[in-house]
């Protein structure tokens, strides 16, 4: 993938699943092969996120940095923005 699909992959990823709770969004953007600590597939990917939501259900990542390479988007989320009362 180029370097701007990338970026809009990462950018998607944000809006989408962490700040819209669109969690069927990340099986478009993981494959299965995606693997990490809660497990495989697009699953792993959200349930980590479904954990910080179920903590603080007013949770919004603001994006004030981005970076991408061929092989990496990178994203500096300088602002979670949550009351804290989930």
């Amino acid at each position: 993938m180029e370097v701007a699909g990338r970026e809009r992959q990462a950018w998607r990823f944000v809006d989408e699943v962490w700040n819209g709770r669109n969690y069927e969004a990340a099986a478009d953007l993981y494959g299965e092969n995606y693997v990490n600590t809660f497990g495989a597939g697009p699953s792993a990917r959200v349930e980590p996120i479904r954990c910080y939501h179920q903590a603080f259900p007013d949770l919004h990542l603001d994006v004030d940095e981005r970076a991408c390479s061929q092989d990496c988007p990178i994203t500096g989320a300088g602002s979670r923005l949550s009351t804290s009362n989930g």
